[in-house]
């Protein structure tokens, strides 16, 4: 079915405008391979770290999700084992700094890290086989291993034969001359899939017909003696995709429901054949649960409910205490404090956090340069040393929040404490410090932001 990119739907209307376009066959972008895993088709591409070269697994979380990014991968099966080896010494070869020469070995993240030390693992990608690492070629111990550490992150070491598997701590960059994480193994989207639902085309002339995923459309099925295409689309729910569809795009059924997400958009539709006495079928596609977040947010269901997050920081002096991180929460479209929902979301706001300090301003850069950690205040206050208070009620109390030993139930924090996360260690931790703190110890870490709850750009 041929695609083409939609117009941005910050100000949405039911039809978009004619536009001019050519149909063509949907490919991954220049400097990605494209994979077949089962049912599923990926994109996939080598990211390297910009200065200072060598970084940790969040930094690699973050990379994998910037310039149409969707997240961390890792090899489906064997032959991608090798393949992503090759991928990524070639990537390496066209990129080279002078300083991975110093290392011994240059290693790449990849999806994937331990909780549990019979060789358990949590995954982002869920393209993967079986949702998990069969497809890794491990290194013999480092899967089941009792050595292995709950928290261990997976990487690929490209300069060993076949590529094989390791796990090391998530927050480790390099070590003297041994080795450097230079990179990460990640999934790039593919070019057309913009919040468009589908495209009607006539050639020649290709006059394109783009509807965007609001509102009601009816489209009459016509004959191919017509020249006109019609591309719809869809997330099919099928265990594998038909390898001759017939009657496409309902493959036999009558009515179909299914969803479409992104990093910033997320809607449902609905699309239901019929079939009049004269045998013209018409297609009828009705929308629901749209909802678009803005640029440099996030959007993420939670229940019932869809919220978009966002990760503000300061401004001078850049460092501020939880006073602070609920009033920055409150400007601009922003709406209140929040905190993870789940593990998952726990995961996904350390990258975030990594992300949103790397397109800081210089400015800002270099005040944080001077510290260790840069955390971010989250939702939450002690109440009593087992009970925090919160004020985000789409979160599921704290039970998301990765707290560190000691922080929740235990030992360690007093009435009044707040909480904040900390994002360079191990799957980011989840930890409790005074609410008027700025600062702990002068260049250990600075509390540089918040975890924040903002209006959606457009929902319905």
């Amino acid at each position: 079915m041929p695609v083409a990119k939609c117009p941005n739907l910050r100000k949405p209307s039911p039809l978009a405008s004619s536009r001019t376009v050519t149909p063509g066959f949907t490919q991954c972008p220049s400097g990605s391979w494209l994979k077949v895993r089962g049912a599923n088709t990926v994109c996939v591409t080598i990211r390297l770290f910009a200065s200072p070269y060598c970084k940790n697994r969040a930094a690699a979380v973050a990379l994998c999700e910037t310039d149409s990014g969707l997240g961390l991968t890792g090899p489906y099966d064997t032959a991608e084992n090798s393949a992503i080896q090759g991928y990524t010494n070639t990537t390496y070869t066209a990129n080279k700094v002078a300083i991975w020469s110093a290392y011994t070995s240059v290693l790449v993240w990849i999806d994937g890290y331990y909780i549990s030390t019979s060789g358990t693992f949590n995954m982002t990608d869920k393209t993967l086989t079986n949702g998990g690492v069969n497809g890794y070629d491990w290194e013999a111990f480092s899967r089941s291993y009792i050595g292995v550490a709950l928290g261990n992150c997976v990487y690929l070491v490209p300069n060993v034969a076949s590529g094989v598997v390791r796990a090391r701590d998530c927050s480790q960059t390099s070590s003297g001359t041994s080795f450097c994480f230079r990179g990460a193994v990640c999934l790039k989207g593919r070019p057309g899939i913009a919040p468009c639902f589908f495209v009607a085309a006539f050639e020649p002339p290709a006059t394109c017909l783009l509807v965007n995923p609001i509102g009601v459309a009816t489209v009459q099925k016509v004959a191919g003696s017509s020249g006109m295409i019609v591309g719809f689309k869809r997330t099919l729910t099928l265990t594998t995709c038909p390898s001759t569809p017939a009657d496409p795009p309902m493959f036999g059924e009558t009515s179909v429901t299914e969803t479409i997400s992104s990093n910033t958009t997320i809607y449902s539709y609905t699309i239901s054949s019929s079939t009049s006495t004269d045998n013209t079928t018409t297609w009828t596609v009705t929308f629901s649960g749209f909802m678009q977040c803005s640029s440099g947010s996030w959007i993420k269901v939670r229940g019932a409910n869809t919220v978009c997050v966002t990760m503000l920081l300061f401004d001078a002096p850049f460092c501020k205490n939880q006073t602070s991180a609920e009033s920055v929460c409150r400007t601009g479209n922003a709406i209140g404090m929040t905190g993870p929902y789940d593990g998952s979301e726990n995961s996904a706001f350390q990258g975030y956090v990594v992300q949103v300090l790397s397109e800081a301003s210089d400015d800002t850069k270099s005040v944080y340069g001077n510290y260790s950690q840069v955390v971010v205040w989250l939702d939450g206050v002690y109440v009593a040393t087992s009970t925090v208070n919160i004020t985000d009620d789409t979160l599921n109390g704290v039970n998301g929040y990765n707290w560190e030993a000691g922080s929740y139930w235990g030992y360690g924090p007093t009435v009044g404490q707040c909480i904040y996360l900390v994002t360079n260690t191990n799957e980011g931790r989840v930890r409790a410090y005074a609410c008027n703190a700025t600062t702990v110890t002068s260049g250990v870490f600075c509390l540089g932001g918040a975890a924040c709850l903002t209006q959606p750009v457009y929902q319905f």
